[in-house]
């Protein structure tokens, strides 16, 4: 790797140049001149798409019934595509957006409809600011932040007591600010942990007290070895802390800018048709490693020092954090490096650097990019100011794994950059709309799902007056340029389609069926699931969103049966207390952390009781499923095995119709002829369900998201609890609309929406 950076040359002409690159910022819009507008208001929701040769500096000041929510409502403009636009519909973006900002599926066409009526009455913005209000966008987006930072679920680097139960009881966002407004030397007024901080910072809406912790947080787990001195041990831990740090923080590399970087690239080429380097704006490693070309790693990776820096007891507890995320000596007491190296992070730190002067420098670049509402890069040399670079590239690391996770594609190559002019300024857009919100996710994500390349028509729905489907820029797929043919430069939606997060689809089977969520701590048998669908669970197995047939396999074995006796810890601790059951769950101690005891742990191995029948005390949907249709008979009305798949297909994908090639199908597989069949011949149709069940979650329209659902026109017949139109809008209106600025009225298919008009001279 060494031998090829010092190969690489900096091309002749071409736009990675000093000046070339400064002229293409003067010929684009640079992101780091877009601004914020003001949130919208009652009276003008109905714009999705806003006018994006607005700059107009953030107004935190904007009136109306829709300003009070939260700081998501700072709204910096998407670019205005140069494409033929096109929409799916409300329907179609109410079943893509809850999997996006909720990890879950609507649960049926009806809820799809509420929430589509909502947005067709108000704004898709609105509604996806409401939707976030939800308790399950917390849970959702904190797997998301743990997997980012690469907290390790298993191995010896687990992070299960730093990163497990909360500490705090009722933060409402006070110890993410304190982290936020003071520097780690502080001390706030009792201890938390950093699932107490990822939680708060959620609640706050403000991401970066999560990456200054985390920077101390990480140092706490160590890699381990043997048969090696301490020295040596602590030169592999600084490479492996070092090594993470930039693929978490920077999305760098130290010994890759020898060829790729923000002044030129070996991809450069003088003809933009050609250019494979778009780089944002700036100088970013001459910034933070002192040189455009990079520098030795290890001056670099010594900043992130163990041996001397973290100790086993005493020191000093950043911000008062629980003791699990790390014990450290004052940064004015740790000892010259005893390897003799000094490390160089932005300046030279001398023989005493450690992880207390890099964080120093993140909340140092997280003020003065709050303060400018952007980052400032001189427009003739491309020079930014050392400490709001490296906050303005977490934050744009942050930004790239945000959209990959909503639209299952980066913005950036396997190089760090991105490959066209489309990726660089989408990347800069949205990164300049994070870092003008106050690093919000909420006003991020909002961008992403309102606009113009989400819920996208499929192909075959057409868009505008083209005779191909090949009309958004190569967002997705960039490699595409390199075809001859200029029409197919442009990607379609077939590009977008892709695998959920596999935290994603554990969490949409989880919350359609009523179970319990998969263990964030895995077991051992829970641990090899969860790898082989792609969780990631550690560094050394970093989890994959593609599908492969083993990976299938293992999922089917899993969710074959829609049952909970076959998709979790369930079965008996007689005989094991201590151990692993035959049934795979545990009786262990660490079990109840682990989330994977055997369903009678509690009054077998710590009660001392007899072991007896089994019964997990979970009600699921299938339970659900079996009391609407005692009701319906009742009452004296037949339910047919028909009207039960209908529902089980609409509680899963959202589309109830039964297609004519798939009723002879399903019929077989509830073993009857026909699907008109009543359920009162036919005793054995619950187990039949839960087999379609079983096929349906396996299908790629419960597997794929990026490609809208296929419409439907009726809901189901039966109605499985709370899940009528009326109650889904009860339920939902309280979490979108403030009831102080608008007026909802629920009907039983049918809502309306309206703002209360304020007094004169004042607030409503």
């Amino acid at each position: 790797m060494v031998a090829l950076a010092a190969a690489c040359t900096e091309p002749a002409g071409g736009n990675g140049t000093p000046a070339d690159v400064g002229s293409d910022v003067a010929e684009t819009a640079s992101p780091t001149d877009v601004g914020a507008e003001d949130a919208p208001t009652p009276a003008d929701v109905a714009g999705d798409v806003v006018d994006m040769d607005a700059v107009e500096d953030v107004d935190d000041t904007a009136e109306g019934p829709d300003a009070a929510d939260t700081s998501a409502d700072v709204d910096v403009p998407l670019p205005e595509p140069d494409y033929v636009t096109c929409d799916a519909g409300h329907e179609a973006w109410a079943q893509m957006v809850l999997p996006a900002l909720l990890g879950r599926r609507a649960a049926g066409l009806r809820e799809t409809r509420v929430i589509a009526d909502m947005a067709a009455a108000t704004s898709r913005a609105l509604v996806a600011r409401g939707l976030m209000d939800l308790p399950e966008f917390e849970g959702r987006w904190e797997a998301f932040i743990l997997d980012e930072l690469r907290v390790n679920r298993v191995g010896d680097k687990v992070h299960s007591e730093c990163y497990g139960e909360a500490i705090l009881d009722g933060d409402t966002g006070q110890v993410s600010a304190f982290v936020r407004d003071n520097d780690a030397s502080a001390t706030y007024s009792s201890p938390f942990n950093m699932t107490d901080l990822v939680r708060s910072s959620l609640k706050l809406d403000d991401m970066s007290p999560i990456y200054r912790a985390h920077l101390f947080a990480m140092m706490a787990r160590p890699i381990t070895g043997a048969n090696v001195d301490a020295l040596q041990m602590d030169i592999t831990r600084r490479q492996d802390f070092g090594e993470i740090f930039e693929a978490t923080y920077l999305h760098r590399n130290a010994v890759c800018a020898g060829c790729h970087n923000s002044q030129f690239s070996t991809t450069d080429a003088p003809d933009p048709a050609k250019d494979r380097h778009w780089p944002l704006p700036g100088l970013f490693e001459k910034a933070l490693y002192g040189q455009n070309a990079g520098r030795p790693e290890m001056e670099f990776y010594s900043n992130f020092r163990h041996l001397d820096v973290v100790r086993d007891s005493g020191g000093k507890r950043p911000w008062r954090l629980h003791s699990s995320c790390g014990r450290f000596t004052p940064a004015e007491q740790i000892p010259a490096d005893p390897a003799g190296i000094a490390g160089f992070f932005i300046s030279d730190q001398g023989t005493t650097s450690s992880i207390w002067n890099v964080e120093a420098a993140l909340a140092e670049g997280f003020t003065q990019l709050r303060a400018d509402g952007k980052l400032v890069v001189d427009p003739v040399t491309l020079e930014v100011d050392p400490e709001a670079a490296f906050a303005y590239l977490v934050s744009v690391r942050f930004v790239n794994q945000v959209w990959r996770e909503v639209m299952g594609y980066p913005l950036t190559l396997v190089h760090y950059f991105p490959r066209n002019e489309a990726q660089r300024d989408l990347l800069g857009e949205l990164t300049q709309r994070f870092v003008a919100s106050g690093f919000s996710l909420r006003s991020l994500l909002e961008g992403i799902v309102t606009g113009p390349y989400f819920a996208e028509p499929a192909p075959e729905d057409g868009c505008g007056s083209q005779d191909h489907p090949y009309t958004m820029p190569a967002l997705f797929n960039p490699w595409i340029l390199l075809e001859e043919d200029p029409v197919l430069h442009g990607n379609s939606v077939g590009d977008i389609v892709h695998r959920y997060d596999a935290r994603v689809l554990l969490s949409m089977v989880s919350s359609a069926l009523g179970w319990p969520n998969a263990p964030t701590y895995p077991g051992e048998g829970e641990e090899s699931f969860q790898k082989a669908i792609g969780v990631f669970v550690k560094d050394a197995e970093p989890g994959f969103d593609g599908v492969d047939f083993q990976g299938l396999l293992t999922w089917e074995s899993r969710y074959a049966a829609c049952s909970l006796a076959t998709a979790g810890p369930t079965g008996s601790c007689a005989d094991a207390c201590g151990g692993q059951a035959p049934a795979g769950c545990y009786c262990d101690a660490e079990c109840a952390t682990n989330n994977d005891c055997c369903a009678d742990y509690v009054p077998v191995c710590l009660g001392g009781a007899p072991a007896g029948p089994v019964d997990d005390g979970v009600e699921d949907w299938f339970d659900l499923l079996e009391t609407a249709v005692a009701l319906a008979e009742g009452a004296g009305e037949s339910v047919s095995l028909g009207d039960v798949a209908a529902a089980v297909k609409d509680h899963l994908l959202g589309t109830p119709e039964l297609l004519a090639d798939e009723g002879a199908l399903i019929a077989a597989l509830f073993g009857v002829a026909d699907l008109q069949v009543a359920t009162q011949t036919t005793p054995t149709w619950p187990e039949a369900a839960r087999r379609f069940c079983g096929v349906l979650v396996s299908t790629p329209d419960f597997l794929l998201g990026g490609l809208p659902p296929r419409g439907s026109s009726l809901p189901p017949r039966l109605v499985v609890g709370p899940t009528s139109y009326e109650a889904h809008c009860e339920s939902l209106k309280r979490a979108v609309f403030d009831p102080q600025l608008w007026k909802v009225t629920c009907g039983e298919d049918v809502l309306s929406v309206a703002p209360f008009a304020p007094p004169l001279g004042g607030a409503p």
